[in-house]
């Protein structure tokens, strides 16, 4: 049996119950550095603990096997030369197969910090991204930064052959001005009221999806609808969002508001990735009732990708895996 919270019947329980095998810590404990970092598995490097490029793990040379790059990964960038990375610079590319064919991972982590670096490394440009919980909008500003940034797999002409760590030199990328491929939700009309005023070129929405069944379904319109408007014009992505600056009496109504006002995209159509954050400590069950929300909501076209930020979630798993280990 699971240690749960609430006795076998309990959202968590379920979610171990149905997902275990999409359910993913995050960072990487020492135990799953073998099953992410066998070769062919597509991987980040980062420098400083900043993302640095993409690259693939490829077989060690013989003749390193023993010598000072003995214990790490080598890994081969786009651009073909090779480096040699300690484990504690690589990240895995989660609901990405060497097939490139996505597959649903969720991903369990604890910190802001971590769920602030996957927004930087697991989405790709172009991608449709939700965050749920976006409260000042910091995250989903990441998150939409991510879906308009340049690729980075080839970014690090610093690095040449199998070269040591201390030699790589990550190299700056162009600023890049999130354009709204993210969406943020919150149920406080005055958190999203101020994430508006700080990124007007994002679409932020007062909603609890916890009250308001189907909104998640109607939202994914919304990206679309983003990218067409314009984000040096903060006056326009007002006019285009619902009015939390008026007398709202709850995020239900706000939520029936937007519900009203999204219409749905075509069926094969929806989000790349969700993230989810409702206040960060908050208990676990209300955590994976949103999940499991987010998984009916979108079921005609699931997100490849998963995220939730939950000291709980987090100590939860770790007791499941301990138990199990």
């Amino acid at each position: 049996m699971f240690p749960t919270p609430d006795g076998p019947t309990s959202h968590w329980h379920t979610l171990l119950r149905e997902s275990r095998e999409q359910l993913e810590l995050y960072p990487p404990r020492a135990a799953d550095f073998e099953r992410h970092y066998a070769v062919g598995q597509p991987v980040w490097v980062l420098n400083g603990g900043k993302p640095f490029a993409k690259a693939v793990i490829v077989p060690n040379l013989e003749s390193t096997i023993s010598n000072e790059f003995s214990g790490r990964y080598r890994v081969r960038y786009a651009d073909g030369t090779h480096y040699h990375c300690r484990a504690g610079a690589l990240r895995p590319l989660y609901g990405v197969t060497t097939s490139s064919k996505a597959k649903l991972t969720i991903i369990v982590t604890a910190l802001t910090s971590h769920y602030r670096q996957l927004a930087r490394l697991q989405i790709s440009p172009g991608e449709f991204t939700l965050e749920i919980g976006s409260d000042l909008g910091a995250c989903t500003a990441v998150l939409a930064e991510s879906t308009n940034a340049p690729s980075s797999t080839s970014s690090h002409s610093a690095v040449t052959g199998d070269s040591d760590e201390s030699s790589c030199r990550p190299q700056k990328q162009p600023k890049v001005e999130a354009t709204g491929r993210a969406i943020g939700i919150d149920k406080s009309s005055k958190s999203v009221e101020e994430a508006r005023r700080r990124f007007p070129g994002i679409p932020f929405h007062c909603v609890d999806v916890l009250t308001t069944p189907g909104v998640l379904t109607r939202l994914t319109t919304a990206s679309t609808t983003a990218c067409s408007t314009s984000s040096s014009s903060s006056s326009s992505s007002r006019d285009t969002q619902p009015n939390t600056s008026s007398s709202v009496n709850g995020p239900a109504q706000d939520g029936a508001a937007v519900a009203s006002e999204v219409v749905p995209r075509s069926e094969n159509s929806s989000f790349d990735a969700v993230f989810i954050d409702i206040n960060g400590n908050r208990m676990i069950e209300a955590v994976a009732e949103v999940t499991r929300l987010v998984s009916c909501d979108l079921a005609h076209c699931p997100p490849r990708l998963i995220v939730i930020k939950s000291s709980e979630m987090a100590k939860a798993f770790q007791a499941v895996i301990d138990k199990q280990s």
